[in-house]
């Protein structure tokens, strides 16, 4: 409701593209506990190839997200996990701040940070 009210008042409509402010997440205390995703909320032009990556301080990619591209406000979901590359094995990130870059036709648009918390 927050991103709605947001898209009104700032007249974001007018723009070709807009990330709202990411709310943080926290992490689950244990890996089988009720996963607690990041949610990424953006406003794209549509048919524009849409790219989402998570990185962390040193600029790694710890994950790629697909991102849709319809008219208006989008949804992405980061689930806090990364990616090994030498296992197709999820792990859940560490505690911090991660940067979010949406590119749009190829080319940074959008970019936003995630803070994730710990649990306990």
């Amino acid at each position: 409701m927050e991103c709605i009210q947001k898209y009104v008042k700032e007249r974001i409509n007018e723009k070709e593209a807009h990330l709202f402010e990411i709310k943080p997440a926290k992490l689950p205390r244990r890996r089988y506990d009720k996963l607690k995703n990041a949610y990424i909320y953006y406003l794209n032009e549509p048919k524009k190839a849409i790219e989402i990556f998570i990185k962390d301080n040193t600029g790694k990619i710890m994950k790629r997200l697909k991102g849709t591209n319809n008219k208006g406000i989008n949804l992405a979901i980061w689930d806090l996990t990364y990616e090994e590359k030498t296992r197709r094995v999820f792990n859940f990130i560490k505690p911090g701040t991660y940067k979010v870059k949406i590119l749009i036709d190829k080319k940074i648009k959008l970019k936003g940070d995630i803070s994730v918390e710990s649990s306990s």
